[in-house]
């Protein structure tokens, strides 16, 4: 019999994990079992999972004036996605900003950056945040005279627009390492 530091038996360990194991397997059985005769009755799990359809067929996506690689997720869904969800009618609205997109109720969904809606929430405009986007997908590109992000004091920086998600997550990240961002020059080239 081998015996770990512990004092306890590695061969007893053995033999309760083996009775745990039969266990899980009776459990596993009976549940199957269960499964099964609950389909000769005639009950169906489908009947009892199934969503009832959306209120409406029509979904309007606002896509901004500009897109990514991080929005592609909106267009793939179109392909299928929000179809299987009860959606026939699928329109893109290429139109920005998002948010005054969205509160003009030309389009129903969106996607930005959580900078974009911390903005829109301090304006008070209604945004409902349904799931998160942006995971840390951000990447600055300098000169070879950038070599960290405290080296863009005093240089110029440009962003698509200012006091939108991609001015201000570069912002928070200056602040991080203790640069103003006030000691940035800002330009706003908007992309598309």
């Amino acid at each position: 019999m081998s015996v770990s530091h512990s004092g306890h038996s590695f061969t007893r360990r053995k033999r309760i994990n083996r009775n745990t194991d039969r266990l899980n397997r009776r459990a596993f059985l009976q549940g199957a079992g269960f499964a099964g005769a609950a389909g000769l009755v005639g009950l169906r799990p489908d009947r009892a999972l199934a969503e009832p359809p959306p209120e409406t067929t029509k979904l309007r996506v606002a896509t901004g004036v500009f897109t990514a690689i991080c929005f592609a997720p909106m267009f793939v869904a179109g392909d299928g996605l929000y179809q299987a969800e009860g959606f026939t009618d699928i329109q893109y609205v290429k139109k920005g900003p998002m948010f005054d997109v969205l509160a003009s109720g030309e389009a129903d969904i969106a996607a930005t950056d959580i900078g974009s809606i911390i903005v829109t929430i301090d304006k008070g405009q209604p945004v409902v945040v349904l799931t998160g986007l942006h995971a840390g997908c951000y990447e600055l590109f300098g000169t070879d005279r950038v070599h960290a992000i405290r080296d863009l004091e005093g240089r110029r920086v440009a962003v698509p627009g200012l006091h939108t998600g991609r001015h201000l997550i570069p912002s928070a990240m200056m602040v991080h390492v203790g640069l103003d961002p006030g000691k940035v020059n800002w330009v706003a080239q908007p992309c598309g």
